[in-house]
């Protein structure tokens, strides 16, 4: 898994291309257009590969795991106990915002493990990374480090577990409960032939054959062509998978980063220190409002928080800001339609919300 440090050296010349395309055609990086345009270009390439690169990874692990043991394990008390703070602990340590969060949280869908597990991760993921840890750490110091990182669990962990208790699976998308009934892929490999993995099984350009597709005797392979290797069957599995999940959330990714980017170029920071920096009761569900349709990922958003805390914003109110913005904006939900119904995205929505006010209102009392 790469640390936040080497994604950003990796993604470094992505933001240097779009800030010098943005030069190219006259505008400056600091304008609001050029912000928005650089935006866009840097985000729409970075999250592209890592939805991509996320998913194919995925695909893999879903073949090499024993899926059903895992799956019996959850079930059983201690597994019902621990998941939870697993899948959050996880979230914690992948260096992901919401957007790139999605292919990992489609990867535990495909696998059949519990909603709940599934969505203890993709809230706590784009909250809580060692690198925002460190980054509040040097802004705030190691308590309010501390209490944002077990903040940003436990809002993972109870909003889970709300979610699981109300049976949010039934509120999965067309193209979600399609993955959902896929049969899991068991440890030992499939054999795939050379005509599925370029045409998919037995070049009807669906998915690489499971053992009980119909029609199509894969595990023989008497009606498939050569038999593949293990390892190349494995590839070509993940390449469909890949490509699968990311043709299928493009349309929404671009949507989501047009509206982060325009958000991005033409709020300016000052307007908001001055809407929050009254004290008033109000502030932080509004706080959470106003974030609800920024998209930024955590580590960027520290900063934003520290200049609204020296413009006389009180801590509580900025967290809860940048904790919506990260957590549970409108281009996350933009994506995640793909996956989700609109009533699972508004009780998604609502749960989180409510956390991230109260985690505002905890930290505006301790200060």
């Amino acid at each position: 898994m790469l640390s936040p440090i080497i994604a950003f050296s990796l993604f470094r010349p992505f933001e240097w291309a779009a800030q010098e395309f943005v030069q190219l055609i006259g505008l400056s990086p600091d304008s609001p257009w050029g912000a928005a345009l650089a935006f866009f270009f840097y985000e729409i390439a970075k999250v592209s590969i890592l939805i991509f690169a996320i998913s194919w990874v995925m695909a893999l692990v879903r073949r090499a795991l024993p899926i059903e043991a895992m799956r019996r394990w959850l079930q059983t008390p201690i597994g019902r106990i621990l998941g939870y703070p697993g899948a959050a602990a996880f979230g914690a340590l992948t260096p992901f915002c919401s957007c790139s969060s999605v292919p990992l949280f489609i990867g535990f869908i495909e696998a059949r493990l519990p909603i709940g597990i599934a969505l203890a991760f993709l809230i706590t993921s784009p909250l809580v990374n060692e690198i925002i840890v460190a980054l509040f750490i040097a802004s705030f110091g190691w308590k309010v480090a501390v209490i944002y990182m077990a903040a940003g669990m436990t809002l993972g962990v109870v909003g889970g577990w709300i979610l699981q208790r109300l049976r949010a699976e039934r509120w999965l998308t067309d193209f979600a409960q399609r993955k959902t009934a896929r049969v899991s892929a068991p440890a030992a490999p499939i054999v795939v032939t050379a005509a599925a993995s370029s045409g998919g099984c037995c070049g009807t350009g669906q998915s690489p054959p499971e053992p009980d597709t119909p029609g199509c005797d894969c595990e023989t392979s008497t009606s498939c062509g050569d038999a593949q290797p293990p390892v190349e069957s494995a590839i070509a599995f993940a390449n469909h998978e890949a490509r699968d999940i990311y043709v299928g959330v493009l349309p929404y990714l671009a949507i989501a980063l047009l509206l982060g980017a325009g958000i991005h170029g033409f709020v300016p920071e000052h307007a908001l220190a001055a809407w929050f920096a009254t004290g008033r009761w109000w502030d932080v569900p509004a706080a959470v409002v106003f974030g609800f349709p920024l998209y930024a990922s955590a580590n960027a958003i520290v900063p934003v928080l520290e200049t609204l805390v020296a413009k006389g914003v009180p801590l509580g109110t900025g967290m809860a800001f940048i904790m919506a913005a990260v957590g549970v904006s409108v281009p996350e939900l933009i994506i995640l339609k793909r996956v989700m119904t609109v009533r699972l995205m508004i009780a998604f929505s609502l749960t989180v919300s409510v956390g991230v006010v109260l985690v505002g209102f905890l930290f505006n009392f301790l200060s």
